[in-house]
């Protein structure tokens, strides 16, 4: 590993530079990540399509005759829990390109062996810190309850409408959870000197707080503006291939879930740049991979020879 030779330059970028970078990076790595955003991804959306298709059943319809148009407000419920339930599972799900990219970026591919072993390494911080505390995990046993509860209950106000508020908040304030756990595998309780998830994710988040929110809620728009393009073509596909602009069930349960993993994915390689962008900002890390770089170049140069000839010993600095 070169730490001065990244596929990216390491400098400082606005909101609009790394979206635009987020862009290239999507498009050069494309294969890749659509596949590793389906490693998790697609898992929880069977998930989620399974727990919620009661929603949009013939017999739920026919309970709906109070609305004006039933199958509307069917499709419209069913939607917006899907919507819920995958934006709070995201974080765990982008945790295969997180790795991807943390490791790409150094010109050092990371096998699927590799990778499933990393996932498991931080299965429980993840499960802990994405799956409870930011209610990736908690969103599921919710649904549960709400399961074939045909009238609004206190569950489903509790999901919609203060679960999910929570996890947007807290993911608008401090986003880079799945970096610290995934890339600096930083622990929930630290010992012998170690740095904890808590104490990373506030060095790392507050001095940038203002910075953070605004970049946040400039790529959340663009992402809702992703999904309505997404929507957009899938409908006119459908009005040319079998001459209706009219949504169906079936039309939400395929469309909907490929939208959202698609500008998932998009939204990862965004939150791992920024992620980038915060430690050049606050650490000089541009400055930091150049002096460590340096000092492995150095190290090599002075080892001893071994046989009249000077051997470069392989490594990798700490």
């Amino acid at each position: 590993m070169q730490l001065d030779k990244t596929e990216i330059v390491i400098r400082q970028r606005g909101t609009l530079e790394l979206m635009d970078l987020s862009m290239l990076v999507l498009k050069r790595h494309l294969g890749k990540l659509l596949l590793l955003g389906g490693l998790l991804g697609i898992p929880f959306l069977i998930l989620d399509v399974f727990l919620l298709k009661w929603m949009i059943s013939d017999d739920t319809v026919m309970s709906y005759e109070m609305f004006g148009s039933p199958e509307e407000f069917a499709h419209t419920r069913f939607s917006g829990h899907l919507y819920v339930l995958y934006s709070l599972q995201f974080p765990i799900v982008s945790l295969p390109i997180t790795l991807f990219l943390g490791a790409q970026i150094f010109y050092m591919p990371i096998s699927t062996k590799e990778l499933f072993r990393n996932l498991l390494q931080i299965f429980w911080p993840t499960v802990f810190v994405l799956g409870v505390v930011r209610l990736g995990l908690v969103g599921l046993l919710v649904e549960l309850e709400i399961r074939n509860s045909n009238e609004f209950t206190g569950w489903e106000a509790i999901l919609l409408f203060v679960m999910f508020p929570i996890a947007i908040l807290i993911r608008t304030l401090y986003p880079f959870a799945p970096e610290i756990i995934g890339l600096e595998r930083c622990p929930v309780r630290a010992k012998d000197g170690q740095v904890s998830y808590s104490s990373r994710r506030s060095n790392l988040h507050s001095p940038l707080q203002g910075t953070l929110i605004v970049r946040m809620f400039a790529v959340d728009f663009f992402g809702r503006f992703q999904l309505t393009m997404v929507f957009g073509a899938a409908l006119f596909l459908q009005a040319t291939l079998i001459g209706t602009w009219q949504w169906s069930g079936l039309t939400f349960m395929i469309v909907q879930p490929l939208a959202m993993w698609l500008v998932g994915i998009y939204l990862a390689v965004f939150r791992y740049l920024s992620y980038i962008d915060s430690r050049i900002r606050l650490e000089g890390w541009e400055v930091e991979l150049r002096v460590r770089a340096e000092a492995t170049r150095l190290e090599q140069a002075e080892r001893p020879s071994i046989n009249s000839g000077s051997v470069a010993l392989e490594g990798s600095p700490q």
